[in-house]
């Protein structure tokens, strides 16, 4: 059975990775509503409260999943916004 493509590569790739953003664009989508915030302080782990939050900036600028993928800078961003070092 053959295949069906509907996505090139550099789409796929595009649908595979995380959104870039650079240091000014960075603050303001990084930042959390307290409903967020309050569902992120159940999770136990702090590792899985600052994926959870960084996911969740991920689908609310695109608008879909990006897989776990995640950019080193909003890791870092999130954690800091958390007191994580």
């Amino acid at each position: 059975m053959r295949q069906l493509s509907i996505l090139n590569s550099s789409e796929i790739e595009k649908h595979d990775n995380p959104p870039s953003f650079n240091g000014v664009e960075r603050r303001p989508h990084l930042c959390f509503s307290c409903g967020i915030l309050e569902l992120a302080e159940e999770m136990r782990k702090p590792s899985n409260k600052v994926r959870f939050l960084v996911l969740s900036v991920y689908f609310r600028t695109q608008r879909r999943f990006c897989g776990m993928r995640f950019d080193e800078r909003d890791l870092r961003h999130v954690c800091g916004q958390l007191g994580y070092s």
